[in-house]
């Protein structure tokens, strides 16, 4: 337990200073999202080869069409 302890104390100032650089050179750039509607699955699949991802799903309780909520990141 000794051994441990003196390593953890040795090696923590070592962490700390890892986060603090990582988190200084990490970009802070923001994702700029598009959102789409589609109403069928071979739709949602032809969207999903153009790079846009389901995020959400509606289901109607009335039994209309289901709705798909789809975004990508915009270009």
């Amino acid at each position: 337990m000794i051994v441990f302890t003196q390593t953890m104390k040795k090696a923590l100032p070592l962490i700390v200073c890892g986060l603090l650089f990582a988190g200084c050179c990490t970009s802070h750039q923001v994702t700029k999202w598009e959102y789409r509607m589609a109403d069928t699955l071979p739709e949602v699949n032809q969207l999903a080869d153009q790079g846009w991802i389901v995020v959400n799903f509606f289901m109607p309780a009335q039994g209309g069409p289901n709705q798909y909520l789809l975004k990508r990141p915009k270009p």
